[in-house]
C-alpha cells in the first residue's frame, strides 16, 4: 500500500511539472517568441530532467530506512534490565523494551519490531 501512495504522490508531481513545462514552452509558441520545433524542443528539455528526477525520488523512497527505531528492527540486542519495562543495549545505545516472553538480564534478544516508543524483542 505505500508502494501505491508514493507512487500517485510521484505521479501528481510529475504531472505537474509536465504542466509546468508545457505552459512555458506552448505559451512562448503561442506569444510569438518561438515557432512550433523550437517550443516542443524546449518541452523536452525541461520535461526530462523533470522525468529523471521523478525516477530518483521514487528509488529514494525504496530504500529501508537507515536511522532510527525502524533501522534496528533484525538486531541483536543485550538486555540490561529485566521488568515490566525491559532495557535493552543495541550498538552501545540503551533502548526501552517489551517481550511477550520473560527476559533476564543478559540475554540476547533481537527487535521485530517498535510500538508505542518501545522496541519489541524475542529471544534470540
Amino acid at each position: 500500500m505505500r508502494r501505491l501512495e508514493v507512487l500517485l504522490g510521484l505521479l501528481d508531481e510529475l504531472l505537474a511539472s509536465l504542466i509546468i513545462a508545457g505552459l512555458i514552452s506552448f505559451g512562448l509558441y503561442f506569444a510569438g517568441l518561438l515557432d512550433l520545433l523550437e517550443s516542443m524542443v524546449l518541452f523536452f528539455l525541461l520535461a526530462l530532467p523533470t522525468l529523471f528526477l521523478a525516477r530518483k525520488l521514487l528509488e529514494a523512497q525504496e530504500q529501508p530506512v537507515k536511522v532510527g527505531p525502524e533501522a534496528l528492527v533484525g538486531k541483536t540486542a543485550d538486555v540490561l534490565y529485566a521488568g515490566k519495562t525491559a532495557y535493552v543495549l543495541i550498538e552501545g545505545e540503551p533502548w526501552p523494551a517489551e517481550s511477550s516472553e520473560e527476559l533476564r538480564e543478559g540475554e540476547k534478544v533481537v527487535v521485530v519490531g517498535r510500538r508505542d516508543g518501545k522496541l519489541i524483542v524475542k529471544k534470540a
